[in-house]
């Protein structure tokens, strides 16, 4: 990779330096992957679940709403492979089409609270005096109440759904963005 150079006061970067800077990146996240036995095992798994995510519905053995009746609260067989619940579909199925939705509302909620972090961790670094100390005596105060009680009270009172659920999760998971932002700004 050519290092940028400096040209009267500006610096100047050489085409393409984006992608190398990617690519070097992806490099050496690769080779740390693979010298540590541990993160080799989980980015294995993780590929497999989110192979399993994209391509579930099409590998799923049954329609995500197939009843057979016939075999309601099944054992695991082999042509069930998890089971079936009381009406008789098959778990492996339903796991497999659910799976999308479910991770991407982690996916959504994860970028919600990050985003509100940065936020309030860089206006509370940026302006110090009172704005900061407000907005980190809240976020302390967030992170007083447990996770789960947290994102419990904030469903409670919005309602059920997927956007409360994002924003419950979105708002639980800001704070600890929040102070390490501010931290560093």
């Amino acid at each position: 990779m050519t290092p940028p150079t400096v040209v009267q006061g500006k610096t100047e970067r050489p085409k393409g330096w984006v992608l190398g800077s990617l690519t070097h990146a992806a490099r050496v996240t690769a080779a740390t992957v693979r010298a540590s036995g541990a993160a080799t095992v989980g980015a294995i798994l993780l590929t497999i679940h989110l192979g399993l995510v994209l391509f579930g519905p099409a590998l799923a053995p049954y329609p995500y709403a197939k009843f057979h009746t016939e075999h309601a609260l099944q054992p695991p067989s082999q042509r069930f492979p998890a089971g079936t619940d009381q009406f008789g579909r098959d778990q492996l199925s339903r796991v497999m089409w659910g799976a999308r939705g479910t991770l991407s509302l982690a996916a959504v909620s994860t970028l919600l609270g990050v985003t509100l972090g940065v936020i309030v961790g860089m206006v509370g670094g940026f302006y110090r005096g009172a704005v900061d100390e407000i907005l980190m005596r809240i976020m302390d105060a967030l992170m007083a109440l447990p996770s789960l009680l947290l994102a419990m009270l904030i469903l409670t009172t919005l309602g059920t759904g997927s956007v409360h659920v994002v924003l419950g999760i979105g708002i639980v998971f800001m704070p600890r963005v929040a102070r390490v932002l501010r931290g560093v700004t």
